[in-house]
Order: C-alpha cells, then sequence, then structure tokens
C-alpha cells in the first residue's frame, strides 16, 4: 500500500426511504384499524375459514366471555343458533361468489352459557393472502326485539279490549233497539184508541162544540198525528240495524224520478224548481237505504224554506275511482255549522215544533242508513242562504 495512494473502497446502497415510509404508514394503518376494531360499540370479529381469527371486546362480551381465548379459533357456528346455520353458510357462498357485502339479516347469537341474543348481522368479505375472510358486525337488537314484543302483546290486548267493547256495545245497541220497538209498539195501541175517538167526537159532534173546546179537539188530533209520525220514525229507526243491505245496481234516473214523483203535490204547493244534474246513471249500493236517504233529503229541502224567496233545490252528483257522491242544496233558511254534528242525531231539533213540523229523527235514520251502507251523511250551510246535504257511497 503506497503512502501517498490511499485504498480505494467500493460499496453499494440502496434507497429504502420509500419503503421505510410504506411500511411505516401500514404499521399506522393496523394501529387505527386495531384501535377502530378493540373500541367499536358493537360486536366485530373477522371469520377466516368459519373460524373466528380476531374479535373484539365487545364481540366476547357478546358472547359470554372474558378473555380473547374464549371466543378466538372457534368455529363460527358454535355461536349462532343451529336455526341459521344454513342462512349462515349460504352468506358465506354467496360473498365468495359475488365478492359484494351480504344483506343485513337478523339471528340469533348463542351465548356461552347458552342464553340467545337478538342480533343484526352484516357481513363483508375481504382478501386475506389466498383466502377468503369475512369482516362481521352484529348490533344487538334484544331490547328492540322486546319492545317490539310488548308492542304486539300490547296490541293483543287492545283487540281484546275493543272486541269486548263492541260486543257490549251491539248488546246495548241491540237491547235499546228490541225496547225502542217494544215501546212504539205498544204505544200504538192506546193511540190508536185516541185517534179513533177524536175523529169521532170531530165528524159527528164539531158543530156542537164551543170555540175552546174545538181549538182542544183540534190540538188533540194534532198531537196525535205527530205522535203516530214519532212512533212510525221510531220503528224505521230500530228495523234500520235489522234490515238487510242489499246491494247492487241502482239506477239513479229512474229512482230520482220515482221520489220527485212522491212529492210533486208538496212541490207543487211550495211552488219549488227543482233540477236534477247528475252526471252519472248508475251506483251500486242497497237501492231502498239509498232512497230513504234522499226521500229525507228532498223532504228537509220542502220544508225548511225561506218564505222571502221561492224554493230552488239542485240535485247534483259526482263519482270518483273510490265513491259516488250525491247532494241536494236548496236555498232555504239553513243552519249554523256549530250544530251539524247535533241534527243527525236522535230527537234532536234545531226549531220549535210550531216553526216546522217534524219527529227529530229523520237525519238519525239517514246516518244509521249510510253507515250499514258503508258510505257517509254530511251538511253544510249558511244561515240565512241554504244547506246541501250530501250522501257518499264506497265503489
Amino acid at each position: 500500500r503506497s503512502e501517498k495512494h490511499p485504498e480505494n473502497i467500493v460499496g453499494t446502497w440502496t434507497e429504502i426511504t420509500r419503503e421505510k415510509k410504506a411500511e411505516l404508514s401500514l404499521a399506522e394503518s393496523e394501529a387505527r384499524y386495531r384501535s377502530l376494531f378493540e373500541q367499536a360499540p358493537n360486536a366485530v370479529f373477522v371469520n377466516i375459514g368459519n373460524r373466528i381469527a380476531l374479535a373484539n371486546k365487545a364481540c366476547i362480551k357478546l358472547f359470554g366471555g372474558t378473555k380473547p381465548e374464549d371466543v378466538t379459533g372457534h368455529s363460527v357456528f358454535e355461536f349462532f343458533h343451529p336455526d341459521y346455520h344454513g342462512q349462515i353458510q349460504k352468506r358465506i357462498e354467496w360473498m365468495s361468489r359475488t365478492k359484494q357485502p351480504a344483506p343485513t339479516v337478523e339471528q340469533k347469537v348463542l351465548r356461552l352459557d347458552g342464553e340467545t341474543v337478538d342480533v343484526e348481522v352484516s357481513t363483508t368479505p375481504f382478501p386475506y393472502g389466498d383466502m377468503e375472510a369475512f369482516h362481521i358486525i352484529l348490533h344487538d337488537i334484544s331490547d328492540r326485539k322486546e319492545a317490539e314484543r310488548k308492542l304486539r302483546e300490547l296490541n293483543v290486548e287492545l283487540e281484546r279490549r275493543v272486541a269486548e267493547r263492541t260486543a257490549e256495545l251491539e248488546a246495548r245497541n241491540k237491547e235499546l233497539e228490541t225496547f225502542t220497538f217494544s215501546v212504539s209498539h205498544d204505544l200504538k195501541a192506546p193511540l190508536r184508541g185516541i185517534d179513533g175517538y177524536s175523529r169521532l167526537l170531530m165528524e159527528e159532534h164539531y158543530e156542537s162544540l164551543d170555540e175552546e173546546s174545538r181549538r182542544f179537539l183540534l190540538t188533540i188530533r194534532e198531537a196525535t198525528r205527530q205522535m203516530n209520525r214519532l212512533i212510525d220514525d221510531l220503528l224505521d229507526y230500530s228495523r234500520m240495524e235489522r234490515r238487510p243491505v242489499r246491494k247492487g245496481p241502482v239506477n239513479i234516473s229512474s229512482l230520482m224520478d220515482l221520489l220527485l214523483a212522491e212529492k210533486s203535490e208538496i212541490i207543487t204547493e211550495k211552488n219549488a224548481e227543482v233540477k236534477v244534474e247528475i252526471p252519472f246513471h248508475h251506483v251500486r249500493a242497497d237501492r231502498d237505504g239509498l232512497a230513504l236517504v234522499l226521500r229525507n233529503y228532498l223532504d228537509n229541502a220542502l220544508k225548511f224554506v225561506d218564505p222571502s224567496r221561492k224554493p230552488l233545490i239542485e240535485i247534483g252528483g259526482k263519482e270518483t275511482e273510490q265513491t259516488w257522491t250525491i247532494w241536494v242544496r236548496d236555498n232555504g233558511i239553513g243552519f249554523d255549522m256549530a250544530f251539524h254534528d247535533r241534527i243527525f242525531g236522535i230527537f234532536q231539533r234545531l226549531h220549535r215544533l210550531e216553526e216546522y213540523e217534524g219527529t227529530g229523527v229523520g237525519l238519525a235514520i239517514v246516518k244509521k242508513a249510510m253507515e250499514r251502507m258503508g258510505g257517509r251523511a254530511w251538511a253544510e250551510s249558511t244561515p240565512g242562504e241554504g244547506s246541501t246535504f250530501y250522501m257518499e257511497v264506497p265503489r
């Protein structure tokens, strides 16, 4: 070796900065994943080869273990109820084939102590070397299932109570109808006597009576007629619940012609104008029930007229995909809508008998008839302008 010429050194080096950064980045990612995995509130485990390779604390607790060894290394099927083993296998096969996450399903976890827990299962496949692994998240839904169970029990109890109340109500209605029919029928007998003797008195002795006695006799006759109408209406009302509902095609045009012919005398007497513009010709309903409702509506329109103007009655209708609606509109005295519900109640009147005759039963019969047909009845009105009474039947 020469003192003047130092020995040459030959060496090689490799730039490993990039690889080191990648290793560090991977290590950091794994640490973050591990941290998230362990701290996740839901139970999470990794399935490799149908065995639990990794499980977080929440999963170990859910499965009834106290340490990782209680869970890891065990078959996945050990911790699920046998009823779901077939479903689990099919989901694994589907994910292996499609490489897609399986839809979330509800299953039952089988704990180490033999208890079961309701869970929602979300599964995502991912590659693990030459094997396939699955990331499974279990969400404990025991509280929700318990709430659903209690809700079902409450619904069953509610349905039972409703059925009991309905049966009780039907029984009371039946008793009331029977009582009404019995009372109405029994009242007819003495009323016939009062009617017969007062009529005989009118025919044979009216001329010999003084003015006050004549007035008394006329009052008796009018009261008898009113009582007879009331009894007939009560009988109609009591029969309504028992009357069979026979639904079929009804020709509205011919029905309206018949009803207007029935009312022709009073229409002429009141000098009323009646317009009928119903855009449909047929409905499917109970013809007798329909006639009863329209007859009552016409009676009201002809009864509650405004003496200051010529009575106008307009009968119209409309149809939808679900219903047929018919209305009877008048320009009579009208009523305050605050009393709307009251007018459809039995024995409800808004006017004194001296002003407008009636029994207060007609619209109650209308309401019951519409309910029996599965429809509804209602009204709209403005005092001093008139009223519109509607009936709606389902198609």
